[in-house]
């Protein structure tokens, strides 16, 4: 088999703020990713159950979770002009070839 190297490597911050080194414009697709997190429900935060549950409290269980990423995703998305996006880190520093390729 022959060996497979990356051009680049980039980081999607999760659950810290940290500066991004670019975002990505997420803004038709910010209720999409948010159903899509609530789809594993056993996870996250359900007011319905929240007296009932057994499981220990993990930061993506708590009651502010879902509004935490969204509130996050806009913070990325107004550094941009952009509604909603998603910050990443780069393992090196990305290059252009053309400054009107940057948005």
């Amino acid at each position: 088999q022959d060996k497979w190297r990356p051009a680049a490597v980039y980081h999607y911050i999760q659950d810290h703020n940290l500066k991004p080194d670019f975002v990505v414009d997420i803004s038709d697709y910010i209720d999409q990713k948010i159903a899509l997190v609530q789809a594993f429900s056993s996870q996250f935060f359900n007011a319905k159950e929240a007296s009932f549950r057994q499981e220990p409290t993990t930061p993506i269980s708590t009651e502010g979770f879902i509004d935490f990423l969204r509130a996050k995703a806009m913070a990325y998305g107004r550094i941009a002009q952009f509604k909603y996006a998603e910050g990443f880190q780069a393992a090196r520093t990305p290059g252009v070839q053309n400054l009107f390729d940057l948005v």
